[in-house]
């Protein structure tokens, strides 16, 4: 009965085992695909329309990846030194999302998986500093202050924050803003402190930032 025991124990540790080194692999393979890489060619007979939009999504793909895992210096390098015609080798599958062709265009989506060693190898080799890690969920309050004053002000400002969110895919920030009703009972003080109401001050309270701003 005990070797029994022990025998279920050492499968259910080695089935662990082996489902979190498939996660972790599809979590770090995952890092390095870009998906939904649009793009438009205006049609030509003359050339093979569909490889040099694959051409070009990958390029655009690489630029991509690179501005998730490159220092901002090394990036600015790339994008200098970047070529059009040289990142072949570095792509493990290409699947084709969308595809429209007319007498006028081409377009094409595309979904790029890029090996990751050759990616680590490509910037290692040029002594670029990059970096795989992504950040815990950072929940990001921002208040515009006297929103009743500055209604078009605080739309802009709302929007803003949004769009800086989805720039930036590293580093993880859930932006909440406020509208006059969550705002309008709220201090300084109480905002700082958090000690106020939104559907989103729940959980985990080790990742939060407050900004508040007085026009």
């Amino acid at each position: 009965m005990n070797n029994y025991k022990i025998t279920k124990l050492l499968q259910v540790l080695l089935i662990f085992s082996v489902y979190i080194l498939f996660t972790g692999n599809i979590y770090a393979n995952s890092y390095f695909t870009i998906k939904n890489v649009e793009i438009e060619l205006e049609f030509d007979n003359d050339k093979d329309i569909r490889n040099l939009a694959i051409q070009k999504a990958q390029v655009q793909a690489l630029e991509d990846l690179s501005k998730k895992l490159l220092s901002p210096n090394d990036l600015k390098v790339f994008l200098t030194e970047k070529k059009d015609d040289e990142y072949s080798y570095l792509v493990e599958s290409i699947e084709f999302v969308d595809e429209t062709i007319t007498e006028e265009y081409y377009k094409g989506i595309f979904n790029i998986n890029f090996s990751p060693y050759k990616i680590r190898e490509y910037y290692s080799s040029r002594s670029w500093i990059f970096s795989e890690i992504k950040s815990k969920e950072i929940k990001v309050f921002t208040i515009l202050d006297k929103q009743d004053s500055f209604f078009i002000l605080n739309n802009i400002w709302n929007t803003k924050w949004i769009e800086s969110a989805i720039e930036d895919e590293t580093l993880k920030l859930s932006i909440q803003t406020f509208n006059y009703d969550q705002y309008k009972d709220i201090s300084l003080n109480s905002f700082l402190g958090g000690d106020f109401n939104h559907p989103s001050l729940l959980g985990d309270s080790s990742n939060i930032v407050f900004i508040w701003c007085e026009p």
